[in-house]
């Protein structure tokens, strides 16, 4: 796994060199003129060409390197957390490649997976994921338009939203898994969000060894429109928005 991840690396690395070249050979009154020009696009053209070789090489190596691994039933958790780790760092690393269906499918099933280790490792992993890619908002819209990428992320969230909430109730897995699906879903519509509400301060009072505030709509199990104190403490208990604090609301 660790040779998928520098091989992706290599791959970001190279096309940003050639990037930069790109950008050095469209400036006007280069030194060097038409000459300096050429010389910097076959650089760039190599650049390239080794980028793609290597993306080539980690797509075809991926089923060895990860899955092989991953859906091996004798594997050990240990195993399967440590493939978890090392899909959501190429994601993060290079998400034109990596954020697509093909791989994040296996951080979707690996959130029901039957160790508490993986699945609390899957939702990590997506977290980190959301938030290296400005995460709520700026990644599902751009303009008030969705993105490529980030619709898949968005499509992916609509898809396992119910897993996130039930894993708010998993014993095993719990305190950490009404913070990292609060930051996974905190672009959902308020109302969604504040389905976490009482979960977080169960949490908090659990911490603080009081008993948990449950006023009678949660007793009831209902939900009377949306009470935005709350929705508003939890999302300032997962912390500042990774789009920014001048980021418009969509």
């Amino acid at each position: 796994m660790a040779l998928m991840v520098r091989m992706t690396e290599l791959a970001v690395e190279l096309a940003t060199q050639a990037t930069a070249k790109q950008r050095q050979a469209s400036k006007p009154g280069k030194k060097g003129g038409a000459g300096m020009a050429a010389i910097l696009k076959e650089e760039v053209q190599r650049l390239q060409e080794n980028e793609t070789a290597l993306e080539e090489m980690v797509t075809a190596a991926f089923p060895g390197m990860f899955t092989g691994l991953f859906v091996d039933r004798d594997s050990a958790e240990e195993v399967r957390t440590s493939c978890l780790s090392a899909l959501g760092r190429v994601m993060q690393l290079h998400p034109s490649m990596f954020l697509a269906d093909t791989y994040l499918k296996y951080l979707g099933w690996s959130l029901s997976d039957m160790a508490a280790a993986v699945r609390a490792a899957s939702l990590s992993q997506l977290s980190a994921v959301y938030t290296a890619h400005g995460a709520a908002e700026e990644i599902c819209r751009v303009d008030g338009k969705p993105v490529s990428g980030a619709k898949r992320l968005l499509n992916f969230t609509r898809r396992f939203e119910s897993r996130f909430i039930e894993m708010t109730r998993d014993v095993d897995a719990k305190a950490q898994a009404v913070s990292e699906a609060g930051r996974v879903m905190r672009n959902n519509e308020p109302s969604q969000l504040e389905a976490l509400v009482p979960l977080e301060e169960e949490r908090e009072a659990a911490q603080a060894n009081e008993p948990p505030p449950l006023d009678e709509a949660n007793k009831a199990g209902k939900q009377a429109g949306v009470d935005t104190d709350r929705v508003k403490h939890l999302a300032d208990t997962l912390g500042p928005d990774p789009a920014g604090e001048g980021a418009e609301e969509r």
